[in-house]
């Protein structure tokens, strides 16, 4: 599971990079990164998602 996240990352970088500027595609990645990580968390792990971070 996580070598397909890991591909589906750098193939989302990729494609960005060929649209964007390198930072943009940076800002991107990571968004994208850490919205899929939060969801993975929450649907596999059942962990909570708190709309404040203390």
């Amino acid at each position: 599971m996580v070598i397909i996240f890991n591909v589906t990352m750098w193939g989302c970088y990729v494609n960005s990079l060929k649209a964007l500027s390198s930072l943009q595609a940076t800002v991107t990645n990571f968004a994208a990164n850490f919205i899929s990580s939060g969801l993975a968390g929450y649907f596999l792990f059942d962990e909570p998602l708190p709309s404040k971070v203390t």
